[in-house]
């Protein structure tokens, strides 16, 4: 309960760096951290940070988690190499103010300040620990060149589904040009190649 406590207070003190916290009629920090907690740290972890039973779930695309979790995974859990599948969770188990305080909370952790670190945050649930396919089956380790439009304009829209075609738009608020810069030059050391600035004015230095 002490561990609970401090959490929550974590939560309510920090915030999210770039989501919109669930609003009027969201679960209270402690709820939705107990929520977590009961439903899904098993799996992803206490902090969202992944085991070997789940991915890593930190900083989540918040139409896309809302998906997931009323949908549940079984056909991707296994594309990505684990064993078991994510049940869906309807109403009766997590509310939708539920859900919106465990993003809240899930949003806290700060970006890594790696390409590496920042690529297995944001891209490598779907295309692999090294930009090679994973379970998308969309190589990206040589698309430097379009590699920013493609980050800011998505693809699939809210076809949450379509497994090889979505893809989420990343705001420079949510994913900055010297982050994106920071992934597409460690891909270049990946397969592929194709580590070249994509944005020359922000992020990228005259070494």
């Amino acid at each position: 309960m002490k561990k609970l406590a401090l959490l929550a207070f974590a939560l309510a003190a920090c915030g999210t760096e770039y989501q919109t916290p669930g609003g009027q009629g969201s679960s209270t920090p402690a709820q939705a951290v107990e929520k977590y907690m009961e439903n899904c740290s098993s799996c992803h972890g206490e902090f969202g940070e992944g085991t070997t039973d789940g991915p890593q779930i930190q900083n989540p695309v918040r139409g896309y988690a809302t998906w997931v979790i009323r949908s549940g995974r079984r056909v991707q859990m296994t594309g990505m190499g684990y064993t078991d599948p994510m049940p869906a969770h309807d109403t009766e188990v997590l509310s939708d103010s539920d859900i919106k305080g465990i993003l809240d909370y899930l949003s806290m952790p700060a970006h890594p300040t790696t390409g590496q670190g920042l690529y297995l945050r944001f891209c490598g649930n779907c295309h692999g620990p090294d930009g090679s396919g994973g379970r998308s089956h969309q190589s990206i380790g040589g698309e430097a060149d379009d590699a920013m439009e493609k980050v800011r304009g998505g693809e699939g829209s809210t076809n949450y589904g379509a497994q090889e075609k979505y893809m989420p738009a990343w705001a420079p608020t949510q994913l900055s040009n010297t982050e994106v810069n920071l992934i597409v030059q460690w891909l270049g050391g990946q397969v592929g190649g194709g580590g070249d600035c994509v944005a020359p004015d922000d992020g990228c230095g005259d070494d």
